[in-house]
């Protein structure tokens, strides 16, 4: 099974819908059931240089005297999935 998710370029303060696109190998009332009914589609994904939640960290500096981190001007922000199950509703 494969599923993308299309995503627009986002800037700040902006709004966008997303979607999934792509197909489903084999037929979707066949093997992959269980007795409660069909398996639930697990989605992983990552979205680099952006947040969710929108918190901005404008300088972090890390003071250690023994390793000595060097101090950097920006900071890369990165989304990840977490647990998200979607079930289909059945297609007739």
């Amino acid at each position: 099974m494969r599923a993308e998710l299309g995503l627009p370029s986002v800037k700040g303060d902006d709004e966008h819908g997303g979607g999934m696109t792509g197909g489903f190998g084999g037929s979707m009332g066949g093997a992959g059931q269980t007795a409660k009914g069909k398996r639930p589609i697990n989605v992983k994904f990552e979205i680099p240089y952006f947040t969710t939640s929108g918190i901005q960290v404008r300088y972090l500096k890390i003071i250690e005297p023994k390793l000595q981190y060097p101090s950097l001007p920006w900071v890369r922000y990165i989304t990840q999935s977490g647990d998200i199950a979607v079930r289909l509703p059945d297609v007739q």
